[in-house]
């Protein structure tokens, strides 16, 4: 991300677009849009999403077919998913979505942002959109730690401080900061944590996503997909910003 590093902590990079329900939407529009991702995409499989809200927090679930029978209609999406032969990518689309997320090998936000308007591209042609509700770009960075005890402030320059007689270890902690960018329209959500890999060690989570809701209208395509290339740049740069000033200097220095 950025300034090119040879130990990248980065685990995911997504770009997800929210649109307007698209009344449509059925196999065809999905087929028509597989047709044109295959060569890069050849693997694709149906995602069934449950939505329902919680506390006021929309919370969604995917679900197994074989789930389906007794849940109401309206509580399902459905949704299209596609992958590289490799598992580097993977795209997503349904009614009222389009996700594009990158694994490791990431190689430079030129290639991912290149990805992104050509997925965006197929899928408001084929949509006929010209708007668009909401946009985020999130990096998501697992950062390995020693085994046993380490100093959180060794990676992080955002960490907790309590006093004494408190200022104890931890054996678990989750900050989570929202900024807002007010010239941008956007929010910076800054999440960071402690967590356990899949390989059942111990690290330090940094999840940067910058986000804009209610995007204004586009007189055609054309223009709103010059909007994106700009908007993609200066998240991109503000989430690299805050990747740099989040990280101990030293830390930083070793990735290089």
């Amino acid at each position: 991300m950025g300034e090119p590093l040879i130990k990248q902590p980065l685990i995911e990079a997504l770009c997800e677009f929210q649109f307007s329900p698209i009344d449509k939407w059925d196999s065809t529009v999905s087929e028509i849009f597989y047709d044109q991702v295959k060569s890069d995409f050849p693997e694709r499989k149906p995602i069934n999403q449950l939505n329902f809200q919680v506390d006021q927090l929309n919370v969604q679930l995917t679900i197994g077919q074989e789930s389906l029978q007794n849940i109401p209609e309206s509580l399902v999406s459905q949704r299209l998913q596609f992958k590289r032969s490799d598992n580097s990518a993977v795209v997503q689309v349904g009614s009222d979505l389009l996700a594009i997320n990158h694994l490791q090998p990431y190689r430079s936000w030129e290639d991912f942002r290149s990805l992104i308007l050509k997925m965006f591209s197929i899928y408001v042609e084929i949509c006929n959109i010209k708007r668009l509700e909401r946009i985020n770009l999130r990096y998501i960075n697992h950062i390995s730690t020693p085994e046993g005890r380490f100093e959180i402030e060794q990676f992080l320059t955002v960490f907790p401080i309590f006093p004494s007689p408190i200022n104890i270890d931890l054996s678990s902690f989750s900050q989570v900061y929202n900024f807002e960018y007010v010239k941008a329209k956007a929010t910076l959500k800054h999440h960071t944590g402690i967590i356990q890999t899949t390989e059942g060690q111990v690290g330090l989570l940094l999840d940067l996503d910058f986000m804009s809701r209610e995007i204004e209208s586009f007189e055609d395509q054309s223009a709103l997909i010059y909007w994106l290339k700009n908007w993609l740049n200066e998240a991109h740069d503000f989430i690299e910003s805050a990747f740099i000033a989040s990280l101990n200097p030293d830390y930083y220095e070793s990735l290089k």
